[in-house]
């Protein structure tokens, strides 16, 4: 989780220690930012759970919102959470905010009306759920959950108890994403034929074994670990990245790339609520332990209507859709620049020379995920990013992982959410060490 630092000397100082650095864009919505004079009735208390990299960006997007203050914050690391709250009181919103240890407590005891759960992946399930037992409405960082069976659950629990997701798949907020979806849907490819979901191929960088023996003063392991089995070194991993291509804790790039990007390719095909009914996967595995998940890897996902989506990080970055005219292309999707929202590209002018007219299907409309959120948290409807479709592409990666793991094919039930005629495929959808709530 996050690092300790020293107290910065001024509030331009506080904001630039907690943004720097980050490779994604920060949420909060430009005109929230030094609004003052919110009536309290209109304002919505969040929460924040985890202090790394991410939430540290959360908390610097939101730092001056009088309508959505973090009025509370909770961390493996205390003194971390303390910390952090006597310096965002002092130089940020002036509403005050609370450090607490455990989660449990602080969504019972906080008075919140939502909660943005910051932490890896393994605690998403159990948090999230024990969110929407509290009453709180939820934005959860992508993937949705750490096992396909967990992703369920949170969103068979989030319907029983009424609560708004708000899942953290930026992409669908981002204007170019939206009309290249409304492209495709409206056929400016013609019949699509497949979708190449990549990354370009980055390097993964991890720790060497000198740096991986490092700790964090302050740091519960325990509490870090939680529902997890613990795999060594954990100290280090609690403290950076590294804990993703770890089983135990994250799901490495290939459920990155299903959470973030396979999303956007199941949008434009019009399978939000649904998915494919034929995985094969192969891949190569990191072999330094404790990194233990795919290396390289190439899935391939057949649906109903014989559509293929395939998924490696040796395509090029972002989604591109094939058509019987031609193809399209969302790139740009992982640059590493904040500011830099994806562009499109196509095969021929043709497709990008008209938009859809208004009588051609249009899409959900979000052009802020943050400012999505609140709304609907305020006005009670579905934001841009359910639990469902959260759940829907997070599963392609799950699947992937359990085909390549098995060395066969799976053939999916969509509706059931089961796997044919292969009960020890079946099984690892849940895997028997981990805990729901």
């Amino acid at each position: 989780m996050g690092q300790h630092r020293s107290k910065p000397s001024t509030r331009r100082g506080f904001l630039k220690t907690f943004a720097a650095g980050f490779a994604f864009p920060m949420l909060a919505p430009v005109h929230v930012l030094g609004r003052t004079g919110v009536a309290p009735s209109n304002r919505l208390s969040i929460g924040l759970v985890g202090l790394g990299r991410r939430g540290m960006q959360h908390l610097a997007s939101l730092s001056q919102s009088r309508e959505t203050p973090i009025v509370a914050v909770c961390d493996a690391n205390f003194d971390l959470a303390q910390k952090t709250a006597r310096e965002a009181a002092h130089h940020i919103n002036g509403l005050g905010m609370r450090a607490w240890r455990d989660h449990r407590e602080m969504f019972a005891e906080a008075a919140l009306d939502a909660v943005i759960i910051a932490t890896p992946d393994h605690w998403h399930a159990p948090m999230a759920i024990a969110a929407a037992r509290a009453g709180l409405d939820v934005y959860g960082e992508a993937p949705l959950a750490h096992t396909l069976a967990e992703g369920r659950a949170i969103v068979d629990t989030m319907r029983l108890h009424g609560r708004i997701w708000q899942d953290g798949s930026l992409l669908r907020s981002l204007a170019p994403t939206r009309l290249a979806v409304e492209l495709v849907r409206n056929g400016r490819l013609g019949k699509v034929t497949h979708v190449e979901v990549g990354a370009g191929n980055p390097p993964i960088n991890l720790p060497t074994t000198a740096e991986k023996s490092k700790s964090t003063p302050g740091l519960d392991l325990e509490a870090w670990v939680g529902p997890a089995p613990w795999t060594e070194p954990v100290a280090r991993l609690a403290t950076d990245h590294s804990w993703q291509y770890v089983s135990a804790y994250g799901g490495g790039q290939l459920l990155a790339l299903a959470a973030q990007s396979a999303t956007i390719a199941q949008w434009g095909l019009n399978s939000d609520f649904t998915g494919p009914i034929k995985i094969s996967a192969t891949g190569t595995f990191l072999t330094t332990p404790p990194y233990d998940l795919e290396k390289r890897f190439r899935c391939v996902c057949t649906y109903e209507k014989g559509v293929v989506v395939a998924i490696s990080p040796a395509f090029p970055a972002g989604v591109r859709f094939y058509g019987e005219r031609g193809w399209l292309h969302v790139e740009g999707l992982f640059s590493g620049n904040p500011n830099q929202a994806p562009t499109l590209r196509a095969s021929n002018n043709a497709i990008l020379s008209e938009t859809p007219r208004p009588e051609e299907e249009r899409v959900y409309h979000s052009n802020d995920h943050w400012a999505n959120f609140a709304d609907c948290i305020k006005n009670r409807r579905d934001p841009i990013s359910t639990a469902e479709t959260a759940h829907r592409a997070t599963s392609i990666g799950h699947l992937a992982h359990i085909a390549i793991l098995t060395g066969r094919t799976l053939r999916w039930n969509p509706t059931t959410e089961n796997i044919l005629d292969d009960p020890g495929a079946n099984a690892l959808l849940q895997p028997a060490n981990r805990a729901q709530a």
